[in-house]
C-alpha cells in the first residue's frame, strides 16, 4: 500500500527529508486515506501512464485546429476524460474544490487580473512584432467556427478538464513523486507541449505563462477551484468575448 511505503521510507531515513518533502508526503497520505479503496494510488505506474495517454490524445485531437470544428472534437473528449478522473479519483479531486472565501476571491482577483493585464500586453508585444496581430487574427478565424453560445459551452468543458488533468490529476501524482515544487515546474511543462500540438507557437507561450499562473495558485492555496476560476474568466473573455485584435 501506498502509506505504508511511505511509512516506511520516512522511518528508515530520519532526517533525510526536508520539511517541504515531509508536508508533501503527509498531504498525499491524507489524500490516499481518504479516498475510496477503489481508487488507484496516485503513485501507481499505471495510473501515471493513464494520465499520459490522456495528455497524448488530448494532443492528437488538438492537432486537428484550424482543420474542423474544434469545439465538436475537444469537446466531448474532454467532458469523457473528466468523468473518468472524477470517477477514479472523486474523493481527492472534489476536496480541492471546495468553496472558501479565500480561494474564491483568489480566483476571481487573478482572473481579473490576468485578462486585464492581457490587452496592453498584447499591444506592447504587437509594437515590437508587428506580425503578431495577424497571427491572432488568424488564430481567432480558426477557432471561431462556431455560434458564441456553442463555443461558450464547449469552452466551459475543455477549461474545466485542463483544471482536472493537469492542476488535479497530473499535479497530485507527481506531487507523491517529485515534491509539490517539481510537481509544479512539471505539470506546466507537460501542459505547454501539448498545447503545442495545435501547431502554434503562440499557442504555447500562452499555456506556459498562463499555465504557470494557474498553477502557482495551486500550489499556493491547494486549491483547484482557484485555478479553474482564474481560467473560467480570462479564457472565454480574452478568446471569445473581447478578443485583443
Amino acid at each position: 500500500m501506498t502509506i505504508q511505503s511511505s511509512n516506511a521510507r520516512t522511518s528508515g531515513a530520519p532526517g533525510a527529508m526536508t520539511a517541504e518533502a515531509q508536508g508533501d508526503l503527509a498531504e498525499e497520505i491524507e489524500n490516499d486515506a481518504a479516498a475510496p479503496v477503489e481508487a488507484p494510488p496516485v503513485r501507481s505506474l499505471k495510473y501515471s501512464m493513464m494520465l499520459l495517454g490522456m495528455s497524448v490524445v488530448w494532443g492528437v485531437l488538438l492537432s486537428q485546429f484550424g482543420q474542423g470544428q474544434i469545439y465538436w472534437i475537444m469537446g466531448p473528449y474532454a467532458a469523457a476524460m473528466s468523468a473518468v478522473l472524477l470517477t477514479l479519483r472523486s474523493d481527492a479531486l472534489l476536496r480541492r474544490l471546495r468553496p472558501t472565501r479565500k480561494n474564491v476571491a483568489i480566483g476571481i482577483g487573478v482572473g481579473v487580473g490576468m485578462t486585464l493585464a492581457t490587452y496592453p500586453a498584447f499591444a506592447a508585444v504587437n509594437a515590437l512584432f508587428p506580425t503578431l496581430a495577424a497571427n491572432v487574427s488568424q488564430l481567432y478565424r480558426q477557432s471561431h467556427d462556431e455560434s458564441l453560445w456553442v463555443a461558450l459551452a464547449w469552452v466551459t468543458v475543455i477549461l474545466a478538464a485542463e483544471e482536472l488533468l493537469w492542476r488535479g490529476a497530473w499535479y497530485e501524482a507527481l506531487t507523491a513523486r517529485f515534491g509539490r515544487r517539481g510537481a509544479g515546474a512539471l505539470s506546466v511543462l507537460i501542459y505547454t507541449g501539448t498545447q503545442l500540438c495545435c501547431g502554434s507557437f503562440i499557442v504555447g507561450l500562452l499555456a506556459l505563462v498562463c499555465g504557470a499562473l494557474w498553477t502557482v495558485q495551486r500550489y499556493y492555496t491547494g486549491s483547484l477551484l482557484a485555478p479553474l476560476i482564474s481560467h473560467a474568466i480570462w479564457t472565454p473573455t480574452v478568446i471569445l468575448l473581447l478578443p485583443v485584435t
